[in-house]
């Protein structure tokens, strides 16, 4: 249960975390000023079967599928929330006759028979606590399966019948939105398992009162949310049984054909759990729209973007510590924050990058969890911050099979 422990305060640190620049990014890039030196130490790949094998050194190996994209140049968009109303969103979801409810902090809330949606666009608390548009649709154990459904991973690859049925009822909610989403992954989950993941959750929950409520002056996140009273507990009385055995599923929303990626460690926007009963709870963050295109710009080649990662792994300090492997490489489009001073105004974007996903080996041979290096796709400039790039600490957690939770 340790690598599981840490992962709320590491989801809360990421959320709180973005690249912020003095207005628009500037993707015109010096693809054509480029000089001939910039390249000639790159080592050019051989794609075969859209997948990639080299090793750049002895303890930096590219095992990877690689997805090019269609165009030889990409644009930035001004970031915009989806352009619909709370009540539309619900119309769409649950159809027309829900009951409204206005909550706290900008949250809508709608309830049809047995089905509720809580709908947040935008952010009305004092201390601005929304991470991203979101809506947040459920059943009567929606709260319950929401706090253990984040620690749920395999190999994303379950064919079975109710593996397929759980993923197109989610897609059917999802299609009644005017969002492109990817393809669905699946992940089976047994009522133990769920039990053994809430049961971590309640000791997590003990420690975030033990805190709030002691006068040692250290307080975290959540327990700044407790002392506001914006902290929902969980029912320690609660327990999964065999009829919520289920199905985790999970995708990314895309932006113009491409993922949209916010985070090193993670990239998934879709969450859902889906039982015997229909789909359990439903999640689904960054409700944007791109919007407002500029700056076309010539992308680089992925050749390139995996040099940068390269030379970063060059330069750090577990160097000769720990092994990376590439596993995937893509484009995507990352988003980015920036900050006017003489408005004093913020401004989101989304920009073109490559995204690299890898796995590092510890020094005893370990494998430790996956993470995301992400590169522009413009000019070749790390685009990850360096201190996250080899941080990695949670061992099986975020692309390893964490089945076993014991």
């Amino acid at each position: 249960m340790k690598k599981i422990t840490a992962v709320l305060c590491t989801f809360a640190l990421l959320c709180s975390l973005s690249a912020c620049n003095v207005g628009r990014p500037d993707l015109e890039i010096e693809s054509k000023e480029q000089s001939a030196d910039a390249g000639k130490d790159i080592k050019k790949f051989e794609i075969k079967d859209n997948r990639v094998r080299m090793d750049l050194s002895d303890k930096f190996r590219i095992d990877a599928s690689i997805t090019t994209g269609d165009g030889s140049s990409l644009s930035c968009y001004e970031q915009k929330t989806i352009n619909l109303t709370e009540d539309q969103i619900a119309d769409m979801i649950l159809g027309s006759g829900a009951k409204r409810e206005d909550k706290a902090d900008g949250v809508v809330g709608y309830t049809k028979d047995r089905e509720n949606l809580d709908v947040q666009l935008v952010d009305t608390s004092a201390m601005a606590l929304m991470n991203s548009p979101s809506l947040f649709y459920y059943l009567d154990k929606g709260k319950e399966y929401k706090a253990v459904s984040n620690y749920i991973f395999g190999d994303g690859s379950s064919e079975d019948e109710g593996a397929k049925n759980a993923a197109e009822l989610v897609e059917g909610k999802l299609d009644k939105l005017p969002i492109e989403y990817s393809e669905l992954q699946v992940y089976k989950a047994g009522h133990e398992q769920l039990n053994s993941i809430y049961a971590n959750e309640l000791e997590m929950q003990k420690e975030v009162v033990k805190e709030a409520e002691s006068d040692s002056g250290e307080n975290s996140y959540d327990s700044m949310l407790y002392n506001m009273g914006k902290y929902e507990l969980l029912d320690e009385n609660f327990q999964f049984t065999a009829e919520d055995d289920c199905y985790i599923v999970r995708g990314s929303l895309m932006i113009k054909g491409l993922p949209l990626m916010l985070s090193e460690f993670y990239n998934y926007d879709i969450t859902a759990a889906v039982s015997s009963r229909g789909i359990e709870y439903l999640n689904i963050t960054d409700l944007y729209s791109a919007e407002n295109p500029y700056s076309d710009a010539s992308v680089i080649s992925p050749e390139e973007a995996v040099n940068t990662f390269y030379k970063a792994y060059e330069a750090s300090s577990v160097k000769d510590r720990c092994e990376v492997i590439v596993t995937d490489i893509f484009l995507s489009y990352l988003k980015q924050g920036s900050y006017d001073e003489s408005t004093r105004a913020s401004k989101d974007f989304f920009v073109p990058v490559w995204s690299i996903q890898y796995k590092m080996k510890n020094a005893d041979g370990n494998e430790l969890s996956s993470a995301y290096c992400h590169v522009s796709a413009a000019d070749g400039t790390l685009q990850t911050p360096e201190s996250y790039l080899f941080s990695l600490t949670f061992e099986g957690v975020f692309g390893g099979d964490t089945s076993d939770t014991e």
